[in-house]
């Protein structure tokens, strides 16, 4: 039983290794070489010395993960930045609509005020005009019987005024607390351009990284060529310290794209309860 149980250990050990562990087709092919240099690079490494050999194979097997990290990173990167310019533009289309329809109601509300109350202000005026008139003409009946007119129409008028001045404060509150509304959601919107800011500058950064891939590859190539393992060493040792780089660059643009993706959280939660 006991030698049953450690022959099973072993093959679970085997089984595991055969899984996790990258074989040399496998680290070979993942890497995005041309048929020219993955033939060189074979060659190269078939003729190398048991310790170089292993050291090349680790190098390329590191560089493949280092492709398939960068291609992961872009599809998030992509995705999250696609999510935020959609979102942006609905929170932006959503401030337009704020208290919409109250406004809309208040308006008519104060419309319908107006028309019912201008009617005794307009009384009054024209009544006002005509004691003035009066007055001048010098008929003291005339202007008697039009201010006893007048000073009865006076309570009326000072509701019809009040009337109008409450509506239009409350419309005008309305309006005050809207804008209010608008520009703290856009205040909030600005925050991301810090983000943004950073997010063009990491993308500098894996420009300049680009380049340098590019150059360490040529050389790279001529060594692979020349069949120069400690040469395709070095040229391969730099190409990974410059993607390690570029991916460290990357999963800080995928930080800054996370933030803004908060940044839109908070201002949708700063819209007011329909």
């Amino acid at each position: 039983m006991k030698r049953f149980c450690q022959n099973a250990m072993l093959l679970l050990i085997g089984m595991y290794l055969a899984f996790v562990a990258p074989s040399e087709g496998y680290a070979a092919s993942a890497v995005s070489w041309s048929a020219t240099t993955k033939a060189g690079w074979d060659k190269l490494v078939a003729d190398a010395d048991a310790a170089r050999a292993a050291k090349l194979k680790s190098m390329a097997a590191e560089l493949a993960s280092l492709q398939q990290q960068e291609a992961s990173l872009d599809a998030r990167i992509q995705s999250a930045h696609d999510a935020n310019a959609k979102e942006t533009d609905a929170v932006r289309q959503r401030i337009k609509t704020i208290n919409a329809a109250k406004l809309s109601a208040m308006a008519t509300q104060t419309k319908q005020v107006r028309s019912r109350n201008q009617p005794i202000l307009d009384q009054y005026t024209k009544l006002n005009k005509q004691i003035s008139t009066a007055r001048s003409l010098g008929s003291k009946t005339i202007r008697s019987a039009l201010q006893t007119e007048a000073n009865l129409l006076k309570p009326l008028v000072q509701i019809a005024r009040d009337n109008i001045r409450n509506q239009t404060a409350a419309e005008k509150s309305l309006k005050d607390a809207t804008s209010k509304t608008a520009k703290t959601i856009r205040a909030t919107l600005a925050g991301a351009d810090s983000s943004k800011k950073q997010i063009a500058a990491e993308k500098k950064s894996v420009t300049s990284n680009k380049a340098s891939i590019s150059s360490s590859m040529k050389t790279f190539n001529q060594a692979v060529k020349k069949k120069d393992p400690a040469g395709a060493s070095s040229s391969l040792s730099s190409i990974l310290s410059y993607y390690r780089q570029l991916n460290g660059h990357k999963e800080k643009i995928y930080g800054h794209e996370r933030d803004i993706a908060a940044i839109l959280v908070k201002a949708k939660g700063q819209f007011p309860a329909s």
